[in-house]
Formats: structure tokens, C-alpha cells, sequence
């Protein structure tokens, strides 16, 4: 492919689409008010155009090559740098299409290799959009080099392992709703505390109570909706497959994704659960990758997410046809309950603890009984959480992988190469040794997200077990 000292297209400038409509609205607002002799009208238009100039500037002075073995990004305007990055340290190439791309049949293209471990290296710079055809065989070359018509074969997607419109549903109504469900409430808040005060005058208050309840049922449903129509949008038509040393992923409907993982910079799974999906016995699936998991220069934050949700047993099934490498048979080892007093010592129950206390008081001096219930519920859900806590902390060391387990009314399962793992902690005061329990932490390369894993008040000789497999 001769691809020498180039920029892309030039709608990488409007990456963001929601700039747009934006951009347009306050370019002619600013137009009739400067007509009008208002020099000020101009400044809303600076800052709607910082960030679209900001890019243009970027893409005018950043230029790649592809060479035989080596991508060189050439950028800077007074300041010139030049980075050469060896095919075989590259660890991800994604393709997506925003609905702007769509429309001029280009993908928006992102490189991340093994060298983006830290906060400032994990935020790529190499991001650029090429025309369809132009896109597939820059991709093709820095991942394989091999020719197009072989990777076209060998892309087929026949055995691909898809996610069905009934697995969208199951995501939309388990995922978290707070988000949405806050949002909303929010934004209807002013309104109900314009109109209660009316309507105390005409209704009784088991009227306005049953209102304010009415608000608050018809605010979930909306979030349930809005989420149930962000999981279609997210994973519409997601499909995973594998070659030889590579996972393939592709879903989208408005912002098409596809990404490309080499196996062998792959250096764990994690399944995880919100409380939702946890007691209908559901999982979401992750790999932990360089250049997925912290946010990218425009903010973004990118999950390599190899299945959106399923049972526990078919994310087996899944893992071990991807990736067999990855041993999926476990057995935990918990905390016994003489380590269930330590989980208590977290400073989110302290303090759920000292507010009730002191709730409890106020309560008290001025008659308001509501405020200790308020405390009280808190006080209980934090003692619950201590207890999932409890209960979901756990490992499994094995020669391949070790399995860490940990979290509250959200729950991780990592599972993590033991070739990869760099480092290991093991914290605890010495009581807690002296009783047999530390806390266990594996260091590995990972995005600065994901890159430490701890789990608590695990037994001291799984410590012991661990450090005999781990070969530095």
C-alpha cells in the first residue's frame, strides 16, 4: 500500500457530531447579532470553535508513512515529532463510523500499541480517517501484512458469535439506570416544585404524595427506556469472531465500531455484574488490553468488550472458543468469617455509621423522625454492601491464570495470565496477618484503569501459593 507522508481525510475535523448542529446554531446567531453592532456576540462562536479548530490544526500538521515495518506519525507545528512505531508492538486497531462518517463512506481509524501504559502514553495520537477501501488495507498492513484478498477471506465472518435483539433487552433493563434516572429527576425537579405548591391549595397531601410517587415511577420508566435504547444503539448487530492470533469484534448502528485485538497483547478477561445482573445471573464480558479502558484525547472512553451480556456458563463457552488459552474452570477461595469484622473497617461504612449517628440526633431535637429513616437506610445498605463485599472477595491461583474476585452490589471476576503479571502485594495490618488475612494485589500492563486489581482479606497462604507459580 503506498501510504507516504499523508494526512487522512479531512473530516476528522468533525469527529464529534454533536459539534455541528451546535457550530451552525451559534455561527448564525453570532452573524444577526454582530449585524446589530454587538462585538460580544462573537465570543459564544470562539469557544464553539475551539475544539473543530483545535483539530483542524492538528490534522494540517500531523502526517503519517507506512513503511515496511514501521508506522511513522510525523506532527507539531513549531515543535516537529517524529515516532516510529514497529508493526509488532501494535495492540489494537480500531475502525468506527460516526453517522457523518457513514455518509462519506469513511472510518475513522485508532492505533494503540504496547508502549501507551501511563496516564499520558495511554491517550493515542494516532488517530486519522481514510475512505472505506483506503481504512481495511491500513489496517490490514499494520496488523498483518499480508494482502488484502487473503484478509478478506480469512474475515469472512461465518462463524461469528452474535449477540441476539433479546440479549439487548436483557442489557438495557439490567444495566445501571441512576444515570438516567438522576438526570431525569432533575430536570423535572423545578417543575414539581412549581407546581406543588398550586396544587397544595386544591388537593389534599395523600394527593400530592401519590403525584410526587406517580413522578418517580414515571422517571424509572424513562430511564429503563433510555436505556434500553442506548444498549440497541450501542450493540446493534454485535458480532465476535477469531482467526489464528487475532480477535475481531463489530457492532453499532449510529457509531459503527470495529475493532481488531492481537491475542497475544491480551493480558486478561474480566466478567462483571451489576447488582441487577447478578441476581439474574448475568455477566458482561471484557478483555484487558492496552489502549482500551482510560479516556483517548477527545475524552472517550473505549471498552474492548467481547460480550455485552450472557450467563455465566455461555461466557465459558465464548472465552474458551476465543481464547482457549484462558482457563475458565476455577475454584475461589474466600475469606472465612473470622475476616468479616475487617470488611467492616472501610471507610465507607464508617461513615455511614457516624452520619446515622448524628442523624439519629437531629432527628431527635427537631421531631423530624424522617431524617433517622433516611440515616437508617443508608446505614443498612452500606452493611449490605460490606457483606456482598465479603462475600464476593476471593482468588484461585492456578500455573495459566489466577482469578481475582472482588466488589459490592457490582461484582468483577479478572482473570488474569500468569505470565503477565508483573507484580504482587500483599497488605494487612499485624493483627490482620497475625490472624492469617491480607489483602492481595496484582500489578500487570494493563490500562491505568484496570492495571492493579486488589481483592480483601483474603487468606494468607493463598499470598504464598501465589508467589510459587509467578515466574519474573
Amino acid at each position: 500500500m503506498d501510504f507516504k507522508h499523508r494526512r487522512g481525510n479531512y473530516l476528522i475535523i468533525f469527529e464529534k457530531v454533536i459539534e455541528l448542529p451546535i457550530l451552525i446554531l451559534g455561527a448564525l446567531a453570532s452573524i444577526i447579532l454582530v449585524k446589530n453592532f454587538d462585538a460580544q456576540a462573537v465570543m459564544p462562536l470562539v469557544f464553539i470553535l475551539f475544539s473543530p479548530i483545535s483539530r483542524l490544526i492538528s490534522y494540517l500538521f500531523t502526517f503519517y508513512t507506512l513503511e515496511e515495518e514501521h508506522l511513522v506519525v510525523e506532527s507539531g507545528v513549531f515543535t516537529k515529532q517524529r515516532v516510529e512505531i514497529p508493526f509488532s508492538t501494535i495492540t489494537t486497531v480500531d475502525l468506527s463510523q460516526n453517522i457523518l462518517f457513514q455518509l462519506f463512506k469513511v472510518y475513522k481509524i485508532k492505533v494503540d500499541n504496547a508502549s501507551q501504559t501511563n496516564d499520558t502514553a495511554n491517550k493515542s495520537n494516532i488517530v486519522l480517517t481514510l475512505k472505506i477501501d483506503q481504512a481495511i488495507q491500513f489496517k490490514e498492513v499494520l496488523t498483518k501484512g499480508k494482502n488484502t484478498q487473503e484478509l478478506r477471506e480469512q474475515e469472512a465472518e461465518t462463524d461469528a458469535i452474535k449477540a441476539m435483539p433479546q440479549d439487548f433487552v436483557k442489557l438495557g433493563l439490567l444495566q445501571s439506570k441512576w444515570v438516567y434516572f438522576l438526570s431525569i429527576i432533575a430536570v423535572a425537579g423545578p417543575f414539581l416544585g412549581i407546581i406543588a405548591p398550586k396544587l397544595e391549595n386544591i388537593f389534599q397531601d395523600m394527593l400530592i404524595g401519590g403525584l410526587i410517587a406517580a413522578a418517580i415511577i414515571l422517571g424509572y420508566v424513562l430511564s429503563v427506556a433510555l436505556s434500553l435504547g442506548k444498549s440497541v444503539l450501542t450493540y446493534y448487530n454485535f458480532k465476535v469472531w477469531a482467526t489464528d492470533d487475532t480477535v475481531k469484534i463489530k457492532y453499532g448502528l449510529l457509531n459503527k465500531k470495529s475493532f481488531s485485538l492481537q491475542k497475544s497483547k491480551i493480558n486478561g478477561i474480566i466478567f462483571k455484574q451489576s447488582l441487577l445482573m447478578r441476581l439474574c445471573g448475568f455477566y458482561t464480558a471484557e478483555v484487558i488490553v492496552i489502549g482500551y479502558g482510560d479516556a483517548d484525547k477527545e475524552g472517550e472512553t473505549e471498552r474492548a468488550i467481547i460480550f455485552p451480556i450472557a450467563t455465566l456458563e455461555r461466557l465459558k463457552k465464548i472465552v474458551v472458543r476465543l481464547l482457549p488459552e484462558y482457563s475458565v474452570e476455577y475454584t475461589l477461595c474466600h475469606p472465612d468469617r473470622g475476616a468479616v469484622r475487617y470488611f467492616f473497617a472501610n471507610p465507607g461504612f464508617i461513615s455511614a455509621l457516624i452520619t446515622a449517628a448524628i442523624s439519629v440526633m437531629v432527628s431527635t431535637a427537631v421531631g423530624q423522625p424522617l431524617i433517622a429513616a433516611a440515616a437508617a437506610v443508608l446505614l443498612i445498605l452500606s452493611v449490605i454492601d460490606v457483606l456482598l463485599r465479603f462475600k464476593n472477595s476471593g482468588i484461585s491461583v492456578g500455573n495459566k491464570n489466577v482469578v481475582l474476585s472482588a466488589g459490592g452490589f457490582s461484582r468483577w471476576m479478572a482473570f488474569i495470565k500468569t505470565g503477565s503479571i508483573e507484580s504482587v502485594t500483599s497488605k494487612g495490618s499485624m493483627f490482620k496477618r497475625e490472624r492469617g488475612y491480607v489483602s492481595i494485589s496484582l500489578g500487570y500492563v494493563a490500562p491505568a484503569r484496570a492495571a492493579r486489581l486488589t481483592s480483601y482479606n483474603l487468606p494468607a497462604d493463598q499470598f504464598e501459593q501465589l508467589q510459587s507459580v509467578l515466574k519474573y
